[in-house]
């Protein structure tokens, strides 16, 4: 089904030269209301009087048949959009209103040639907000600044592409701003026919939302695919996470990964993460400093009072029990284990009553905060490279220049 909208102004011509051109199973004539400051006649009021009998001067109506008429329209082909005359934004959003309506798949073309100023940017707007739509506009030489030429003019397609672009990179913008990567990929895999730098940009947005889910070595191969979104210490970073290097850096994947749920208001996820990141990070220093699996203890004595059995009968080390083993035995990380003391426990507490553990409150901006700020006194710097710095740093919040034209 094809749907042809067409903006109704002062002359009838351009409206004729729509419908000839594009020939669409309806049409909607979108006509203006009258005007209740200066109580100016719109084009509605025809269609009030006389069924959309005839558009234009009052001393040629008796010569002239009506609009439909002349239009070769039969009844049921075609309906009127009462819209403001110079309301922008009311008028886009009944136009938009009414496709919405629409039978799934139709095909719409919006030509804005007629009506006033407001009905045509309504309309134009309107084709690039539409999935399936196009503009249109009547158009031909011209001899002066009032009109084009009358018998030589011709309704064609009007490029909307570029504008459609503006849309998308404002879209990529704001979802990259929040790192909503799979947001922005979303929103360009929506439209046919992107040019080379938004296709790029849909690459490297997937690479980004797989990199943020965790899926490193996809991630990877995808980044691998566009030009450069990150540095030299993320890429490295993520060779390394795709390869399952070392718990390091996946520690410093977690902390990011938190501070971006943060970013984007998901507080539960970010404290989960947060709680992983605290477990991880015992998990690794048992292992590097002393040797100890915490997954699966064995019989080693020296912790043999802090495991736990699993259901796979393996002896292991919570949480908990991990840190103080770190803090019982002699090792590099003795003092900052011990540190923790009470805060802990709190910290676990804490995270045991959310919603997302075994509670039943959502974590609020406040709560996240300060679970991250206890990480950041405590944890983090156990897992930083000497002299406290990050192995690599936190994924863009800015679109790439290449993307941009």
């Amino acid at each position: 089904m094809h749907v042809l909208y067409v903006t109704v102004g002062g002359s009838p011509q351009p409206v004729l030269d729509a419908i000839a051109r594009w020939r669409a199973d309806r049409v909607v004539f979108v006509v203006s209301e009258d005007d209740p400051v200066s109580d100016k006649p719109g084009s509605w009021t025809e269609v009030e009087r006389q069924t959309f009998e005839y558009i234009g001067p009052e001393r040629e109506r008796k010569q002239m048949p009506s609009l439909v008429a002349r239009a070769a329209l039969t009844p049921g082909a075609w309906e009127v959009l009462k819209v403001p005359a110079d309301r922008a934004q009311e008028a886009l959003d009944g136009i938009v209103a009414h496709a919405n309506r629409l039978p799934a798949g139709a095909a719409v073309t919006l030509d804005y040639t007629g009506g006033t100023k407001s009905m045509s940017a309504a309309a134009y707007l309107a084709a690039h907000l539409l999935p399936r739509a196009r503009a249109s506009l009547v158009t031909g030489p011209r001899v002066d600044h009032v009109r084009v030429v009358d018998g030589v003019q011709v309704a064609q397609r009007a490029a909307v592409g570029r504008v459609q672009e503006h849309v998308l990179v404002a879209i990529c913008r704001s979802a990259w701003s929040r790192h909503h990567y799979a947001e922005a990929e979303h929103a360009l895999a929506a439209m046919d026919d992107l040019p080379a730098p938004l296709q790029g940009l849909r690459v490297a947005s997937r690479a980004l939302a797989l990199w943020d889910a965790g899926i490193h070595s996809d991630a990877a191969t995808a980044l691998a695919a566009c030009q450069p979104v990150v540095g030299n210490d993320q890429r490295q970073a993520l060779g390394r996470l795709a390869g399952g290097d070392t718990a390091q850096w996946l520690a410093w994947d977690l902390y990011w990964m938190a501070e971006r749920r943060g970013v984007g208001g998901r507080h539960d996820d970010a404290v989960l993460l947060l709680y992983r990141l605290t477990e991880l990070v015992a998990q690794w220093l048992l292992r590097r400093d002393h040797g100890i699996d915490a997954s699966d203890v064995g019989d080693r004595q020296d912790v043999a009072a802090l495991v736990s059995q699993a259901r796979n009968g393996r002896k292991v080390l919570g949480l908990v029990a991990a840190w103080t083993a770190l803090a019982a035995l002699p090792g590099p990380a003795t003092a900052s284990a011990s540190a923790l003391g009470g805060s802990l426990l709190a910290f676990v507490e804490f995270r045991n009553h959310s919603l997302y553990a075994h509670g039943t409150r959502p974590v609020t901006r406040d709560d996240a905060g300060k679970a991250r700020a206890w990480v950041d006194q405590h944890i983090r710097p156990l897992f930083c490279n000497e002299g406290g710095t990050a192995l690599f740093g936190q994924l863009p919040t800015a679109l790439p220049a290449w993307a941009l034209r």
